[in-house]
């Protein structure tokens, strides 16, 4: 005898339970990681992206610690989903006696001594009434506490999948930056030390101009320009950055030399510079000596303080 096929029904049943019990602790986990990416997409931005913040560090760590203890469960309960240990869940299930669906696993195993009929009799008898079991029926406690649990696990992932939909659509840009800090938590604790504060200005400055001061400055949101001229109290203005670390802004009208640096949020100056105002061009005196050609026999002229209108030959 060979009709094994009510066995075979129930280890796939075994499975199910095991594979739902697995699906559970996905969608668990699914949910865990969702959940803290709204959470941290609802703190201030200075918490979230903040250079030193350990909020993202110690969101990224409680999430990493709660997927570690479920994949420990799921280790611990997948045992206890065994065929030979939801075996007597089976024989109540299909009416059998107390231990006929693990003597039929059991006595799978040749054993000198014993019938090999018998035992061959016992696992037909036993498969042929598993066989007739509808597949739902065959675990009904474990199958649907299981069942269960995997609806609540995947309606809970789907709430906090439309939560933080929703909370893209609405503030994009804190729940992109909510999902960069979880994918990596120590950038924030841990940063990166940032390039140096660099400026420059244009070159020579009139008495009385402006002069554009140009900024680099990678990595910093904005950074505080300051400018003191010579016997003078600093004047302080704050100046946004672009996404490439770079911006343009105008100090002045510089009258006297000028210290001018920029300092970043920690107080970090860049180094100084000083800007030396050029005094305009006055012409205090203007003299025109004239020569005509030779050919014209003309005297030379010199022309001094109020210059008349000339008109003079070619080769004058």
């Amino acid at each position: 005898m060979t009709d094994q096929r009510g066995l075979l029904r129930f280890r796939r049943a075994c499975g199910r339970v095991r594979g739902r019990m697995r699906a559970t602790a996905a969608a668990t986990g699914v949910t865990l990681v969702l959940a803290a990416v709204f959470v941290l997409s609802l703190i201030p931005e200075s918490l979230r992206e903040g250079r030193g913040s350990p909020v993202p560090l110690i969101v990224g760590l409680v999430v990493l610690l709660a997927l570690a203890a479920m994949a420990v469960w799921t280790r611990r309960i997948a045992p206890r989903l065994a065929p030979e240990v939801l075996a007597d869940e089976a024989d109540a299930a299909a009416g059998l006696g107390e231990g006929d669906v693990r003597g039929a696993f059991e006595l799978a195993e040749p054993v000198a001594g014993r019938s090999k009929e018998l035992v061959e009799l016992h696992r037909v008898r036993v498969a042929r009434i598993l066989e007739d079991v509808p597949p739902d029926g065959l675990l009904p406690r474990s199958g649907g506490k299981w069942s269960r649990r995997l609806r609540l696990g995947l309606a809970a992932s789907g709430m906090a999948a439309l939560a933080l939909a929703g909370s893209a659509l609405v503030r994009p840009g804190p729940t992109l930056s909510a999902a960069l800090a979880i994918s990596a938590p120590w950038r924030t604790a841990f940063p990166s030390p940032l390039p140096p504060l660099a400026l420059s200005v244009d070159g020579r400055v009139l008495r009385g101009e402006f002069t554009r001061v140009s900024i680099e400055a990678l990595g910093r949101a904005a950074v505080e320009l300051v400018s003191r001229p010579a016997g003078e109290v600093s004047v302080r203005s704050l100046v946004a950055m672009d996404s490439s670390g770079h911006a343009v802004e105008s100090v002045g009208p510089i009258i006297s030399p000028t210290r001018i640096w920029v300092e970043d949020e920690h107080g970090a100056p860049s180094d100084t510079l000083v800007v030396r105002p050029a005094e305009p061009l006055l012409v205090q005196d203007l003299q025109i000596h004239v020569q005509y050609p030779a050919y014209l026999g003309r005297a030379e002229e010199t022309h001094r303080g109020q210059i008349p209108a000339l008109v003079t030959p070619e080769g004058t």
